[in-house]
């Protein structure tokens, strides 16, 4: 059975009205960015799906605690094994961010590609 990879997909629903008044000088990412980056890299981290899981997709509602850790509320998807692994994943896990709300919602979407 061949493996793919979990890929995230570019639409930050609250996450960019969030962070869009972010002033950057165009060559630094805003924090928006950085905190996508960052979710990027805790999801590819050592995955594999089958190629039947391809094309599925996820909507992820989560907040930063007052530690800069991710608190993943919910996963809205129609498998569970994909949920489970998006929840294992990214509970709890650190991230570095110069300005974030503690206790704010955000929502990510996520797709399984090649």
């Amino acid at each position: 059975m061949k493996k793919v990879s979990l890929f995230l997909v570019v639409c930050l629903f609250s996450l960019g009205s969030v962070f869009a008044n972010d002033t950057t000088n165009g060559t630094e990412p805003s924090q928006g960015q950085k905190l996508a980056k960052q979710i990027s890299s805790l999801l590819n981290k050592k995955n594999a799906f089958a190629e039947n899981d391809l094309g599925h997709s996820a909507d992820i509602l989560f907040m930063l605690n007052n530690d800069m850790e991710i608190v993943v509320l919910s996963v809205n998807t129609d498998e569970k094994h994909i949920e489970r692994f998006i929840k294992n994943k990214l509970n709890y896990q650190k991230v570095d961010l110069k300005t974030y709300k503690p206790g704010k919602k955000y929502t990510i979407a996520v797709k399984i590609a090649s």
